[in-house]
Order: C-alpha cells, then structure tokens, then sequence
C-alpha cells in the first residue's frame, strides 16, 4: 500500500470490508445513547454505523483515505 492509497478494486469491484466483529465491539464499548465514539478506522464505515444502528449515539469518523471516508458517508 502505498500512502494515500487504501481502498483498492477486489475482483472488478470496490473492496468492501464488512466488519465480522461488530457485534463484540458493540458489546464490549457499551454503547450509550446520546454517546460520542470515534471510529479512527473508518473505512467503509461498517463499524461507525453499527454504533449508529444500536444507540442514538454521535460518531467521529477518521480515515487517512479520502475515498473510504466519502464511501462511508453515502451509506
């Protein structure tokens, strides 16, 4: 990977990370309504919406790709 890079095609495609772990992570930050998370991995921005979808929460997206951080936010 190379810097600014990140968010490559798989197979013809854009890749898509879905993020397998959601659950325990939801489980283990004890998300809170009215909450403020940061998501320093953003990506696709799986993790960011699971928070969203479990509280009325607010999160703070961060991504070093530019072109994850749009994609996650078309969501």
């Amino acid at each position: 990977m190379t810097a600014g890079s990140g968010s490559g095609a798989v197979a013809g495609g854009p890749a898509r990370h879905i993020p397998v772990l959601a659950r325990p992570a939801i489980d283990w930050l004890a998300v809170r309504p009215g909450g403020l998370y940061v998501d320093a991995t953003f990506g696709g921005g799986g993790y960011a919406r699971a928070i969203l979808q479990t509280a009325n929460a607010r999160v703070i997206g961060i991504d070093r790709d530019p072109v994850a951080i749009a994609q996650g936010e078309g969501r």
